[in-house]
């Protein structure tokens, strides 16, 4: 959408300016005209420019222009008109377009910075809003999925019921989980979590219950389990569906009655605590499979909730890369950076099999390596920048190695398997172990999935 967006037009050229002014004044745009750098200037400091649109008569102009569009407005997009782009690139500019570019090509790059600039004011507005809340990322999303989320999210909040979140790996429950108690009456008390995950049943029953000294070998010490140290607050179990059967039963009961009783101790405690149960598989299933209660999970799932996947909401990628580079630069204590028109690019062409983590993770990885205003293809990960193939097969000077291909291979069969390894080897006529130093090599899955031999 046209409407409403605010462009300043920079040209020391009285004919230039009216041209572009007639190129772009479609679609109820307002339209800012500035002779000069001075001009532009005191254009910013009275309006709320969304995009300039700059046409400088000579590469020292450009650069000067630039210069102080970086000083006085840094978060506002530069569209540059000319040549070389590498150059307008380095000294600041969001895109570059060609003098000779035909109307409807320039309109595209403008409303392109457009829609970036809208991009990181709404990431800085829930940066704002959030602050309070220990400058947690947020439920980001223009989706109708996350819509729909937030919606519900919101809902919940004040609501004393226990939740089930579930939905793959990475997409984001923890975050979900959060947001629940922060917004509650309850997010002054404690927000406790116990992983399910990996430990053994006696143990899992301590993290959950407590015991008392002497309760099994090696309980030297009283401990305190979630439930009580949660007490008022919220209580998240992280990777329920690995609880076993038995502790299951027992959960159930303490939920059914408000009390539970800590291993070793004579007398039952109250319960007091919201229960977040998150899963990455389908608890109903399990169900209908007899590996998870159904007495439990009607205690559970006072409302269950699903998070889809990010190669199902691929529009929310450039608003959750934005958060993420906002974030790690003030981490980091750098300026804000930005990714480059091919790093755009590969990010919205990749499936993200690895889900919002993954996405935070490569940015992580595109700080690491790059230093600068912009963060380039070559900064992310192998299996992302498999992404821009279809650029490489267009330019000669950057078709792929023989290992870029590879690793783009290599990560769609990992995709198209559902992550499980063993159907992936298979599919690439090559062993498990051989697969794994080509996950490892090519940087495909995280360190947490590349840990786990299941194939969940």
């Amino acid at each position: 959408m046209n409407a409403g967006q605010v462009i300043l037009i920079v040209s020391d050229d009285a004919a230039t300016r009216a041209s572009l002014s007639r190129a772009l004044e479609a679609g109820g745009r307002t339209l800012l005209e500035a002779a000069g750098p001075g001009e532009a200037e005191a254009a910013l400091g009275r309006a709320a420019v969304e995009v300039v649109l700059a046409a400088p008569a000579s590469p020292v102009a450009a650069q000067n222009l630039l210069h102080l569009l970086k000083e006085r407005a840094p978060e506002v997009p530069v569209v540059a008109i000319g040549s070389p782009a590498a150059e307008l690139l380095r000294h600041g500019a969001h895109d570059v377009v060609d003098v000779s570019a035909e109307p409807a090509v320039l309109a595209a790059a403008v409303s392109r910075a457009c829609e970036r600039h809208a991009l990181r004011v709404e990431v800085e507005r829930l940066r704002r809003e959030t602050a309070p809340l220990h400058n947690r990322v947020p439920l980001l999303g223009r989706s109708e999925a996350m819509r729909e989320m937030a919606r519900q999210v919101d809902e919940l909040a004040t609501r004393n019921v226990n939740v089930v979140l579930t939905g793959v790996s990475g997409t984001g429950k923890n975050v979900v989980a959060r947001e629940l108690h922060a917004r509650s009456r309850r997010s002054d008390e404690p927000y406790v979590v116990v992983s399910c995950r990996g430990v053994s049943e006696t143990l899992l029953e301590s993290q959950v219950f407590g015991h008392r000294r002497g309760a099994f070998p090696g309980a030297a010490h009283d401990h305190v389990g979630g439930i009580q140290a949660a007490r008022g607050g919220t209580l998240v179990l992280d990777r329920v569906e690995d609880m076993p059967l038995p502790l299951q039963a027992r959960l159930a009961s303490a939920l059914k009655t408000g009390n539970f009783t800590p291993l070793g101790a004579a007398q039952p405690l109250e319960a007091d605590a919201r229960i977040v149960a998150m899963s990455n598989r389908s608890l109903t299933a399990m169900l209908r499979a007899g590996t998870f209660r159904e007495d439990l999970y009607q205690r559970l799932a006072g409302v269950a909730l699903e998070l889809p996947p990010l190669s199902e909401r691929r529009e929310d990628v450039p608003l959750l890369a934005e958060a993420f580079i906002a974030e790690a630069s003030e981490r980091y204590g750098v300026a804000p950076r930005r990714l480059d028109p091919a790093a755009h690019a590969a990010c919205l062409d990749y499936a993200w099999p690895g889900n919002v983590r993954e996405l935070r993770e490569a940015v992580e990885t595109a700080f690491a390596r790059g230093t600068g205003d912009s963060l380039r293809l070559e900064h992310l990960p192998a299996r992302v920048r498999a992404g821009a193939k279809a650029d490489f097969s267009r330019d000669p000077e950057r078709r792929p190695t023989l290992a870029e291909s590879e690793a783009e291979l290599v990560a769609l069969v990992l995709e198209e398997s559902g992550g499980n390894k063993t159907e992936a080897a298979r599919r690439l006529g090559i062993d498990r172990k051989r697969l794994y130093r080509k996950i490892k090599r090519y940087d495909l899955l995280g360190a947490d999935e590349l840990d786990d031999d299941g194939d969940d």
